[in-house]
């Protein structure tokens, strides 16, 4: 009688237990593996974002590096001018631009 209480006991376990423990590993892994699938998307998005938009954005670094040199030089003629406009208010010497190979336009 042990083999045929055994025997019940493992139809039992396949006939419930196998549909429960899947539908708890369901449960259990598809939100898992619902952000796995979202950080890969975001992974291949990203990396398909760098190879489409590398040129433009050396494009606009270029730029912004062009304009801060722009403004850099500009404020250096400003310091000049202003240095330039207190020599000839003080009087006391004749001021000389330091840079007179730049216009100051």
């Amino acid at each position: 009688m042990a083999f045929d209480e055994l025997m019940g006991l493992i139809a039992l376990l396949l006939v419930v237990g196998v549909p429960s423990l899947a539908f708890a590993t369901r449960f259990v892994f598809q939100p898992l593996l619902h952000e796995v699938v979202e950080a890969i998307n975001k992974m291949s998005s990203s990396r398909s974002l760098k190879d489409t938009d590398a040129p433009e954005l050396e494009g606009r670094v270029d730029r912004l590096e062009e304009l801060l040199l722009t403004q850099n030089d500009q404020i250096e003629r400003l310091i000049e001018a202003e240095r330039f406009r207190r020599g000839l208010e003080s009087g006391d010497t004749v001021p000389s631009l330091t840079r007179p190979d730049k216009d100051l336009a």
